[in-house]
């Protein structure tokens, strides 16, 4: 299955910027990328909005496949 982290590392790095400078852009902590592209379960939407806007992404919900879909 496709993880949402992997488009924000690769982001991250075809765009050349570190962490650090992640962090800097979107104004969370260093911690907080590196939580984020670890995939972990206490990610805070508001800071994840942030992160994606510094690298000019975004966050789309879809259904899912199966039963009402």
């Amino acid at each position: 299955m496709h993880e949402p982290v992997q488009d924000v590392r690769a982001r991250r790095r075809s765009l050349g910027l570190g962490q650090m400078e992640l962090a800097e852009l979107a104004n969370v902590s260093e911690r907080f990328v590196c939580s984020l592209e670890q995939n972990k379960a206490t990610v805070r939407l508001d800071k994840l909005t942030a992160v994606l806007d510094a690298l000019g992404l975004e966050l789309r919900a879809e259904p899912r496949g199966g039963v009402g879909a």
